[in-house]
């Protein structure tokens, strides 16, 4: 990244004209200004001075150089900053080509991509200040106002430690594949849940017969015999419950040729690739499982046997005692039988040469039936020698008596031989069975004078022509050879045994070998001779070449590994290390040998008991353990390690492996990580917003405390067990619509929508959500962010309510002044007609009379009509008293009907009053009066002779229903609309030229409505009318 500013920018600032993004600007709010500061991906914005239009192809260069070199930081949070490791004023003002100056190619490529796709997300190589290199992964988002591009958006990580880190478990991933595929011993990987065989290394396929392919395509039971089936379950049962259980036992496995062997099984559990298994090595004891088995079964013949064995045995209780021992113990010993009885093997035992809590456990081990164990046990004769011995224990019965019986085979030129064979390597040691060596008997001169089939076998020749031969003829012809024969051969004239390597000859071919030769001066036939045992180690001398080369790659492995790797003796001290330490601390190789982890700490700084104790346990149980050290570099500088430590072979010696990794940097970045966090927790629990991640299969992640609050929920756990479809959204918009919305927009921002809270209740919310997604493009999760705007969506509808009514009331408003305006004030002309003639003309007694009536009935007529407008007005102002209380319908409305007696009959018309003198209700006595007295008076007026009328009162459990029915001349349909608002004045005469206001059924639904009821009505034209009208019994209403 170049600190030199792009000064294309007259004024040296980097300005934003024409963006009008300003939804997006983190300036918007303090959440999102606070989230801006606090996150850890680097955030940054950048603006064009002026649009571009990349859809235009005949200006496209022009627009990409204004987008690559005029383009410019506009503002960066402080995560952007330390990524960079820079100031802010370092950072403003540049352009995307001051980002990539080292390397203006893959600038120009990401450029083009982000403006191709409008939103992009790419890798690149980017530069901090101070020169070092850094691998940035970012999301680009373009700016776009009407097509043009006004800037550009971007968060971005630092990868450069993720990449590091995928590089090394590649390396060690190789690393452990060729550890695991050279290994001399078979072994292979199976599944812990299914059994299946997923690994197999080379020498299990050579040793069991099968191919890789047949191998993987096993589990552990078909490489086991049936009858071993019910152990392996029960013993993988224990390890799924005891994740460090251990075992070592026999088992009886099939080859391939359908052979039967016996193995011990040594396994540990790992993980691989993402499973839980078990990686086992497979040791032969075929052989030493014979011994057992033939010892076992010759049980009922054991008194007969007992002292005609050579071995020692030993017949030993629960605890160790001897209870007897055969005439073998004795001679191997020198003490007379009754010396054993009630002691135990710590009796035998040579000083400080034997374990013996671990012998007791061997016994404890056998004799609760997990099968024969072998040992091996330092005793001490009589006479005070000390001599090494086999022992061989089972479980039995003696005179029906569970016990163990120990069987002993003195080893002492056993072991002296297998000191002279033992192998470099433990971890490659092989025993070869079966095979017989090459028997050569010779004169004191050489002359070959018997010899075995196996000695014909190997050197390619006859028994007779060997008998012909010289061990002279049986030697390759080098000069070294020949010189070399005749001291060993002179040597062993004087009755020494010799053991030694040699190149041998094939007689007839002539081709050259080599061998193993052991060499004794003896008597045969009565004639001094000398007795060669000739093994061939043709294929030992090849692989010892191959474990070289392998033990020489194991170095450069060992010292290629980036982290310290130290191998300890059993009392802590260093055996060797890679360059990884060397390169930690400073310190040659040399200095660190015999030099224990207190050598490396910084004084007081480490609790070093602690850590000689997790290396003695390790070392004795190897139990993995792990642990933070402080070290002291040579050149005084101290710094923090983590450090893994395990048991494992060194050269055929147990040792302590050590792995350290410095991880003074990973230490500041976790603190920084946790300040950072306790930040975010901070906004995530204190935020008044809504805050939640969920899974692409709808799984709530996280939730905050103000979501949980906000849906009416106690927990989390609550919130994580909802059906998100189903038990929260509400609206016409779907969970299914909205993740598909977003899953192709990539966010959402601003929706509006219902949602139902625990009690059911519904909330109105605003989301804005997000997919996060991996780098192969596969949805990991949705998070967003949720505010509950139900106040403000109340507001609103009450605020169209209000409008509405609004708009009700100045539509009455204006119809109120058109009525003052037109039906109050028309009428008044032809009254001023009226009074005229009567007071200017003169006219006969009937006509006065006449034109007086018709006065009395327009003036009679204005005034209800005044009075219904007065009263209205009333209402609507709410200046009008309600005073509710309990009333009997009965009473109230027979008192009304007494008033229209006489224009009843005068039509004569049939009426029917039907009501209980028990229903009583709450209401208005005024109110309730006036809509009766009116709907009365419309039936009367509208009836025709002879007609009738049904004044129904009832009532439910709730409410009080009345209904006034006719069967006078109706209303035709199109009017029925009209008839209870003031706005659609509706006025007929009736079927005796009756007048009216036109308002009485408009303030009857005012009344009704007051008594929170209902009016309405149902009309046949020329058929008749029913007007009902029904309020709440009880209700108080004030």
């Amino acid at each position: 990244m170049s600190t030199k500013k792009s000064t294309n920018n007259k004024s040296g600032e980097c300005t934003a004209k024409n963006s009008n993004n300003s939804n997006i600007q983190p300036t918007q709010g303090v959440e999102l200004e606070a989230f801006f500061k606090q996150s850890l991906d680097g955030f940054f914005f950048m603006a064009l001075d002026f649009p571009i239009n990349w859809d235009d192809k005949s200006r496209k260069d022009e627009a990409f150089h204004k987008f690559f070199y005029e383009q410019r930081i506009t503002k960066v949070n402080q995560a952007f900053l330390d990524q960079y490791l820079a100031e802010e004023k370092d950072i403003i003002g540049l352009s995307p080509a001051d980002f990539f100056v080292h390397d203006l190619t893959q600038g120009i490529e990401a450029c083009k991509k982000i403006l191709d796709l409008g939103q992009a997300t790419i890798i690149t190589e980017e530069r901090r200040l101070d020169g070092t290199e850094m691998l940035v992964e970012a999301e680009y988002f373009l700016f776009k106002e009407n097509n043009y591009v006004t800037g550009l958006f971007g968060i971005q990580r630092d990868v450069t430690e993720k990449r590091k880190l995928e590089q090394e478990i590649i390396i060690k991933e190789k690393s452990y594949r060729t550890l695991f595929n050279t290994n001399p011993h078979p072994m292979f990987i199976y599944d812990l849940d299914t059994l299946s065989i997923i690994a197999v290394n080379d020498s299990a396929c050579n040793y069991y017969g099968y191919t890789t392919a047949e191998f993987l395509s096993m589990s552990l039971k078909d490489l086991s015999q049936k009858e071993d089936w019910i152990r392996i379950e029960e013993i993988i049962n224990r390890i799924k419950k005891e994740k460090k259980f251990a075992y070592t036992q026999y088992w009886r496995h099939i080859k391939k040729d359908g052979s039967t062997i016996y193995v011990d099984i040594r396994a540990q559990s790992i993980i691989h690739e993402g499973k839980d298994a078990r990686i086992c090595v497979a040791t032969d004891v075929t052989e030493t499982k014979q011994i057992q088995e033939t010892l076992k079964n010759s049980e009922e013949s054991f008194r007969g046997l007992f002292n005609s064995i050579n071995h020692a045995i030993y017949i030993q209780d629960q605890s160790g005692i001897f209870l007897d021992v055969n005439n073998g113990a004795e001679k191997m010993y020198g003490y007379p039988r009754e010396y054993f009885i009630g002691k135990t093997p710590e009796f035998l035992s040579a000083p400080d040469l034997n374990d013996l809590q671990q012998v007791a456990k061997y016994i404890n081990f056998t004799f609760a039936g997990n099968g024969p164990t072998a040992f091996e046990f330092w005793g001490k004769r009589k006479n005070g020698e000390v001599f090494p011995k086999q022992v061989n224990v089972s479980k039995g019965k003696y005179f029906g008596r569970d016990v163990i019986i120990a069987v002993a085979a003195d080893i002492t030129e056993r072991k002296a031989y297998e000191q002279s064979l033992a192998i470099s390597e433990n971890n490659f040691r092989a025993v070869v069975k079966n095979i017989s060596d090459a028997l050569l008997i010779h004169d004191l001169h050489g002359n070959v004078i018997e010899a075995n089939d196996r000695a014909a076998e190997l050197y390619e020749t006859s028994k007779h022509q060997l008998q012909q031969s010289n061990v002279r003829d049986l030697t390759a012809d080098t000069a070294n050879q020949m010189l070399r024969l005749n001291d060993l051969w002179d040597n062993t004239k004087k009755e020494t045994s010799l053991h030694f390597e040699w190149r041998a000859k094939k007689p007839i071919s002539g081709l050259s070998f080599d061998v193993e030769v052991s060499l004794r001066k003896s008597t045969w036939n009565n004639k001094e001779v000398i007795i060669a045992i000739v093994r061939d180690i043709t294929e030992r001398k090849r692989n010892e070449a191959e474990l070289k080369i392998r033990e020489e790659s194991y170095r450069e492995l060992f010292d290629s590994m980036i982290d310290a790797i130290y191998i300890l003796d059993k009392d802590g001290y260093f055996i060797d290390v890679n360059s990884g330490a060397v390169k930690m601390y400073g310190y040659e190789r040399k200095e660190f040998i015999g030099k224990t982890p207190a050598y490396l700490s910084p004084e007081g700084m480490n609790d070093l008991e602690k850590v000689a104790g997790y290396l003695r346990e390790t070392y004795l149980t190897g139990n993995v353990h792990q642990f933070d050290f402080y070290g002291m570099r040579k050149n005084g500088e101290v710094f923090f390690k983590n450090v893994m430590i395990n048991r494992s072979k060194y050269y055929g010696q147990d040792v302590i492996i050590a792995i350290g990794r410095d991880i003074s940097e990973l230490k500041k970045n976790e603190q920084k990580i946790i300040e950072s966090e306790e930040r975010f927790r901070s906004i995530y629990e204190d935020s008044p917003i809504g805050i939640y991640r969920s899974t692409p299969k709808e799984e709530i992640l996280i939730a905050n405390p103000a979501l949980v609050r906000m849906l009416g929920y106690n927990s989390l756990d609550e919130i994580r067990n909802l059906d998100i479809e189903n038990d929260v959204y509400a609206s016409d918009l779907t969970r299914k619509d909205f993740l598909a919305e977003l899953e192709e927009k990539g966010k959402l921002t601003g929706n509006e929508y219902s949602m139902k809270k625990k009690i059911g209740e519904i909330i109105y919310i605003r989301e804005n959500a997000r997919v996060v997604k991996d780098s192969s493009g596969h949805t990991l999760y949705y998070e967003g962010t949720i505010e509950d705007i139900t106040e403000r969506k109340t507001a609103e509808q009450k605020l169209i309510k209000s409008e509405s009514i609004l708009r009700e009331t100045n539509a009455a408003k204006d119809k109120f002044f058109s009525i003052i305006a037109h039906d109050l004030r028309s009428p008044f002309q032809g009254l001023l007609g009226i009074s005229s003639i009567l007071n200017e003309e003169e006219l006969s007694c009937e006509e006065r009379i006449k034109y007086e009536k018709k006065l009395h009935e327009g003036l009679k007529n204005q005034f209800s009509l005044l009075e219904d407008l007065l009263t209205w007005s009333r209402i609507q102002r709410g200046v009008l008293e309600f005073n509710p209380e309990k009333n009997l319908p009965l009473h109230d409305i027979k008192e009304i009907i007494t008033h229209f007696k006489t224009a009843i009959e005068k039509k004569n018309i049939i009426f029917n009053f039907i009501c209980s003198e028990k229903i009583n209700a709450v209401y208005d006595k005024n109110m309730f009066c006036t809509v009766v007295r009116n709907l009365l008076s419309n039936a009367v007026k509208f009836s025709k002779e002879n007609g009738s009328i049904i004044l129904k009162v009832l009532q439910s459990e709730k409410d009080l229903l009345v209904s006034i029915i006719d069967n006078g001349i109706g209303i035709p349909k199109e009017h029925l609309p009209k008839l209870f608002k003031i706005d659609s004045h509706f006025v007929r005469r009736g079927t005796k030229d009756e007048g009216g206001s036109g308002l009485g059924l408009t303030l009857c639904k005012e009344f009704v409505e007051k008594h929170n009821g209902k009016l309405w009505v149902e009309s046949i034209e020329n058929s008749g009318s029913t007007f009902s009208f029904s309020i709440p019994k009880h209700e108080m209403i004030k």
